[in-house]
């Protein structure tokens, strides 16, 4: 049976050598999730076309070919109805992750921490802290951060308005307030996320 959700991996010239082991182990738990590659040639160009062919693989068609490390924002406004698994080419399964993914129903599902000193991990891995207050003094920290690395989500959950004024959709993309997030998307879909939960938790 064809899984509902697809499994997005985020990859460039620089992280290639490990895109076959991270596709190699899901294809080892899992010969059937279609598994989506988004590639960013901001580096340059690297030819998959091999792993497409021996691991039943595809290419992402998307509007933009060198976004960076914003290249894994693209599925959030150019694939409205999916429910995608969306993970960086650095991780392998060590299980088949579907079947933990399957029964999760909700539109967002993150592996969700709260660190002991909130301010030092917030202007570590996320937020320029005076910035953030500066250019988005709604900002609320809703209890908890994740890493960008894996995230469940169903595409619906967002749209292109959800990114006004905060990064500006073009070739070698950069958020419009330089300096505010920090890990590239990161830091973006955590702030995303948090007014998103809070609204939905008021």
């Amino acid at each position: 049976m064809m899984s509902e959700i697809k499994v997005y991996i985020g990859c460039y010239k620089n992280d290639f050598y490990l895109l076959r082991s991270c596709i190699a182990s899901i294809r080892y738990w899992n010969k059937t999730v279609p598994v989506v590659l988004l590639k960013d040639f901001s580096k340059g160009p690297f030819d998959t076309t091999e792993l497409e062919r021996i691991f039943n693989i595809t290419v992402a068609i998307t509007t933009f070919k060198t976004l960076g490390g914003y290249m894994k924002l693209q599925p959030y406004i150019e694939h409205p109805d999916e429910r995608i698994f969306l993970q960086d080419a650095d991780m392998v399964w060590l299980g088949d992750m579907m079947e933990v993914l399957k029964g999760i129903k909700e539109d967002i599902a993150i592996h969700a921490y709260t660190p002991d000193d909130v301010a030092a991990e917030l202007s570590k891995w996320y937020f320029e802290p005076q910035k953030l207050k500066q250019y988005y003094p709604n900002y609320k920290y809703p209890g908890f951060v994740f890493n960008g690395g894996s995230i469940l989500l169903h595409t619906k959950a967002f749209n292109q308005n959800d990114f006004d004024g905060i990064i500006a959709w073009q070739e070698r993309a950069t958020p419009l307030h330089a300096g505010t997030f920090l890990c590239e998307d990161q830091g973006i879909i955590n702030y995303l996320v948090a007014d998103k939960y809070l609204k939905g938790s008021s």
